[in-house]
């Protein structure tokens, strides 16, 4: 028995649509990680008028629940943090220093890196809020 000879096609892979989906991937991960608060999970408290203030020179100080400091996403000391201030001063002296506090951070652990900043030289300091869910009722 013969079989007949089929002539063979010739087979291409297409990897255009491959590219674009990892394209669109990459660029969402980007934009994600981008507006993110640090990476160390705080839950800022929520205000009804806070406002959103632009500035240019900050440094951000965040303290967590447990009252650790970190600075660029690291857990720093007292020492370091007054170090840290003290630099940031230097480099901008008309700089603000932005506070983000988790929304069950001591008060007192607040009030050190506020009272750290002051004796640094940093006169302008703000504290980070979330918007507050208007749809609760009072």
């Amino acid at each position: 028995m013969q079989f007949r000879n089929r002539p063979q096609r010739d087979v291409t892979l297409d990897i255009t649509p491959l590219l674009d989906v990892m394209f669109l991937l990459v660029l969402f991960f980007l934009v994600t990680t981008t507006f993110s608060n640090g990476g160390i999970g705080l839950k800022l408290p929520e205000a009804q008028t806070g406002q959103h203030q632009p500035i240019m020179d900050r440094l951000v100080i965040s303290v967590d629940q447990y009252g650790r400091f970190h600075f660029n996403n690291q857990v720093v000391n007292r020492s370091r943090l007054e170090k840290e201030l003290m630099n940031f001063v230097r480099g901008h002296p008309s700089g603000t220093l932005l506070v983000q506090a988790h929304e069950t951070a001591r008060h007192g652990d607040v009030v050190k890196v506020f009272d750290f900043a002051r004796q640094a030289g940093i006169s302008r300091l703000m504290i980070a809020t979330r918007p507050a869910d208007l749809t609760e009722s009072n």
